[in-house]
């Protein structure tokens, strides 16, 4: 009776586990998607949106990907021979860089914002945190180049899942001259281990539920944690980097971006703005917006060369 009420509760501890796992391979590949009309309206009640946009007319565009579908986005055409590529968050779409653009529309950069594989009016059905959303952007930067061939100077920009992806893209193109990376995660290993740790999951039982959430990952997604270490691509990248994070962010660690600075300031151009109050971003952009701004203009000016 004893041995059977044991072997109960193992099987009944498993099944909970693995349903823990799957739960949160399910969340991680099924992330809200956001129309369009959705985001513009929230944006414009938050007052994200910079007053420079409003006079633009940003022609639409729609490309190919190598995985099977079609990759929307915006290009707003400047006066310059410099290009910016902005890239958004997980659970969000291209408008998500509209707050960040008042600088490039203001200097006359020609500016490309797009949705992800699985966001906005893009094809695609799962988010990859950057393993196939590198690849991605890699057709952008050729669409970008291929229209505007008198380019000189061309830089990334991406905020958190975006961060991360620019990141890992930095290994993959020496065309780039720099990047701005706002709140970027750089592991995805250890994003998870860092919600299980938020959720006071006994850490013994940790190994397995990661093991299940790889499993379906990778049957689901084509992918794992293991293909997703921005910091690893990133080091091995001599473009210059300016980091923004918030060290009361609650959804992707500051220690992340704070130990990728301290790696790689002593190799490569590496600057690093930390806030003592603010948290994730869109708030750490609220709070932070002329010092961004400020920060972002200085560096790009240093770099852009």
């Amino acid at each position: 009776m004893e041995v059977t009420l044991f072997l109960s509760f193992i099987f009944l501890f498993l099944i909970s586990v693995i349903g823990l796992g799957l739960f949160a391979g399910f969340r991680l590949l099924h992330p809200k998607r956001v129309r369009l009309e959705e985001s513009l309206k929230a944006q414009k009640e938050s007052h994200e949106i910079p007053e420079p946009f409003w006079k633009q007319t940003p022609e639409f565009f729609r490309i190919d990907s190598d995985f099977g579908y079609k990759l929307t986005g915006n290009y707003i055409r400047g006066t310059t021979n410099r290009v910016i590529i902005f890239c958004h968050g997980i659970s969000w779409n291209r408008l998500g860089a509209l707050k960040y653009m008042n600088y490039f529309l203001e200097n006359g950069w020609h500016i490309f914002y797009y949705d992800h594989r699985g966001a906005g009016e893009s094809g695609g059905t799962y988010p990859s945190f950057g393993r196939f959303e590198k690849f991605d952007l890699g057709k952008i930067v050729d669409y970008a180049l291929a229209l505007l061939p008198k380019t000189e100077t061309i830089g990334l920009h991406g905020e958190s899942m975006g961060g991360a992806t620019v990141l890992q893209y930095s290994i993959m193109d020496p065309r780039i001259q720099f990047i701005v990376a706002i709140c970027p995660f750089t592991s995805l290993k250890g994003l998870i281990r860092f919600y299980m740790e938020k959720l006071y999951i006994p850490r013994p039982i940790q190994p397995i539920i990661r093991v299940v959430i790889n499993s379906y990952l990778y049957y689901y997604g084509g992918f794992s944690t293991h293909d997703v270490y921005p910091e690893d691509d990133i080091l091995q990248s001599p473009i210059p980097v300016l980091l923004f994070h918030g060290k009361k962010d609650a959804k992707v660690p500051f220690e992340m971006s704070q130990s990728l600075y301290r790696k790689r300031k002593e190799i490569y151009p590496t600057e690093f703005y930390a806030s003592e109050t603010s948290g994730h971003t869109p708030g750490l952009y609220f709070d932070l917006r002329e010092i961004i701004e400020e920060k972002t203009k200085a560096f790009i000016e240093k770099y852009q060369n």
